[in-house]
Parts: structure tokens; C-alpha cells; sequence
């Protein structure tokens, strides 16, 4: 078990210390600053986390449950599989979420921070994921741009679902402006292909 890192400190460290359970933005958890590597663990947690109305997550096991601290978004994209018509086109985006599910990207509900992390609508769009380094290179293999560099798009059969910022998107929970004040929009990357 590791303690957590010192880039972990400030408003992430006050919350953390209010409750025993800790959900970082990469989606790793600590126990009162410990890092739990015990993977099985890990998935029970990730597997059993909740939200009430107000927005508090908890660990719910049985009759135990336990308060959560979620530092960003409570589910991870870890990998993304691309699949392809015989056209070569992309007919089905497929994520892969830290509680081990899998299920389909929600058009529409891709969006970028000024920071470039990639975000989605995940269980129906009651909930955010954030896309871990490894997913968010996946999902831009196919991703395409105009000649500017302005607008993003993912060619989706024979559409363009456009990717927008992370302040424009509408989700369950409000955005933490925040993290994005101040900071430069940059590219997520992408093969300049007008389709």
C-alpha cells in the first residue's frame, strides 16, 4: 500500500480526511491516505458505489456502507474497443469502466476539458467517466478534425458526433469550473480527414 502522493493535497486532502473511503481522479482508492492495491477490493468498491439525491457517494456492502470521497468522477474508461463496418468506418464504440462493465458510448455525451481530458455519460446518463490516458488514446485513433483545428468530431457510421468542450456539456452533476478557469483549450489530437 502506498500513501498518497504530495500533488494530492489542498481541497482533494480536506474532503479526503472527512471520510475513510478516497476515489482519486485516476480512479485509484485510498483508505484514511493509504492506497488499497488489493485488486479484488478495488472492484468490490467500484462495483458497489452509490450516489444519494443530494449527491454524497457511499460503499454499500450488505449492511455496511461507508462515505466516499469522489475527487472527480465516480466511474474510469479504462479502454475503449472500436468497432468496424466493411467500410472501415466506426459502427460501435464500446467502453470498458472501471467496475468492469461494458457498455456503448452515449452519442453525443463525449466532451474535452481545457486540460484535454476526455469525458462521457455513462448507466444511462445518470453518471460522468473519465477517460484514464490508454482509452483516451484509443478513442482518438478515429477521431477527425476540420482544416482549423477547431472542431472535433468521431465518425460514427455515416455521422459526426461532434466532441465538445467540457463546459458546454451537460451532465448529471455540475462541472467543477474551477479546475478549467485560466487554462488554454488544446488539441485532443486528430487526423485532419473531412468526411
Amino acid at each position: 500500500m502506498e500513501k498518497m502522493s504530495n500533488h494530492q493535497t489542498g481541497k482533494s486532502a480536506k474532503r479526503q480526511a472527512n471520510a475513510s473511503l478516497f476515489l482519486d481522479k485516476e480512479g485509484r482508492w485510498f483508505h484514511e491516505g493509504v492506497e488499497i492495491t488489493h485488486i479484488r477490493t478495488c472492484l468490490l468498491f467500484s462495483k458497489n458505489l452509490e450516489r444519494d439525491r443530494v449527491g454524497n457517494y457511499s460503499v454499500r456492502v450488505g449492511s455496511e456502507s461507508a462515505e466516499v470521497v469522489v475527487e472527480d468522477v465516480p466511474y474510469i474508461v479504462r479502454s475503449v474497443t472500436i468497432q468496424e463496418g466493411p467500410d472501415g468506418l466506426p459502427t460501435d464504440y464500446i467502453l470498458h469502466l472501471n467496475d468492469e462493465t461494458q457498455e456503448f458510448l452515449a452519442l453525443g455525451s463525449l466532451a474535452v476539458s481545457t486540460q484535454n481530458v476526455m469525458y462521457c455519460q455513462v448507466k444511462g446518463g445518470s453518471e460522468r467517466a473519465r477517460f484514464l490516458r490508454a482509452a483516451y488514446y484509443q478513442i482518438c485513433v478515429p477521431l477527425q478534425c476540420d482544416e482549423k483545428g477547431e472542431r472535433y468530431w468521431l465518425p460514427w457510421r455515416d455521422k459526426k458526433i461532434p466532441i465538445q468542450p467540457v463546459e458546454k456539456a451537460l451532465y448529471g452533476r455540475p462541472v467543477n469550473k474551477g479546475q478549467m478557469s485560466g487554462a488554454r483549450r488544446r488539441s485532443p489530437g486528430c487526423s485532419r480527414n473531412r468526411r
